[in-house]
């Protein structure tokens, strides 16, 4: 595993998000994209982590495992505090909206929001 290629590819992922601020839920095809981007950062980022843990803990005395370990939980929290604008605005789209025209103009029925 890449862990610096994997940590510089979340990080385009998450300025790509970063370029959605204030306009999440403006359409369904929006939110829709967001939530894409976001499950392909989430996906690299369980995979760099779990990886990053499991070789630290694996052998703890091994400085190579203890960067990437260190340089997995930096870029994080870099990673965090750009994407910090996203939950909120997710949260911010009322339910009626959800449930109604962006589910169905998406076709999202299987999705259930509670």
């Amino acid at each position: 595993m890449n862990g610096k290629k994997h940590c510089q590819r979340r990080s385009l992922l998450a300025d790509e998000l970063a370029g959605y601020a204030g306009k999440v839920a403006e359409s369904a095809e929006t939110l829709y994209k967001v939530l894409e981007i976001y499950e392909k950062d989430s996906l690299i980022m369980h995979k760099v982590y779990g990886y990053a843990f499991k070789s630290r803990d694996v052998d703890s005395t091994s400085t190579s495992a203890q960067t990437l370990y260190s340089k997995s939980m930096s870029a994080g929290v870099e990673i965090s505090e750009k994407l910090a604008f996203l939950e909120p605005e997710i949260i911010a789209v009322d339910d009626a909206t959800l449930r109604s025209s962006m589910v169905r103009s998406l076709n999202l029925t299987n999705i259930r929001y509670t």
